[in-house]
């Protein structure tokens, strides 16, 4: 088999390759590790790259960790904290909605209040900083 096609098949979600990626990253990557892990798949893919939350989902299923899906679940929380005051709140909080439904309603996972609290979140915002407001409620759309 060509270079060319190593490459081919580990972008391809079904192909060998992208099993074996998912086989690698279990095997090599430590679980002290999950949290940056986390903040990065979270704040650096998933809120800025949409397209791409199915292609991620499927990696992590491969992967298949408990303890690195409750960090992804507590990441993507606490990045839609961390997002409320960033210039392009509006698109990078509804992509953190998109994502964090997809990781866990479309799971059938719970999403916990003590993990995100929708309602202090939406006053939080409604009474300090009435722009962000609009970026909030994206995030529940």
């Amino acid at each position: 088999m060509s270079t060319w096609e190593c490459e081919e098949n580990a972008t391809q979600p079904g192909a060998i390759g992208f099993q074996h990626h998912a086989f690698e990253f279990s095997e090599f990557f430590k679980e002290q590790y999950y949290p940056w892990f986390a903040r990065y798949l979270v704040m650096k893919r998933a809120s800025i790259e949409p397209n791409f939350h199915d292609l991620y989902l499927k990696f992590l299923d491969k992967v298949n960790s408990k303890p690195l899906n409750k960090e992804i679940v507590q990441g993507s929380a606490k990045g839609s904290e961390l997002i409320k005051s960033s210039s392009e709140e509006r698109s990078l909080l509804k992509n953190l909605g998109s994502w964090l439904g997809k990781i866990t309603i479309g799971r059938n996972q719970v999403l916990r209040a003590r993990e995100i609290d929708p309602k202090t979140l939406i006053i939080e915002v409604f009474f300090c900083s009435r722009a962000s407001f609009e970026a909030v409620i994206s995030l529940y759309k």
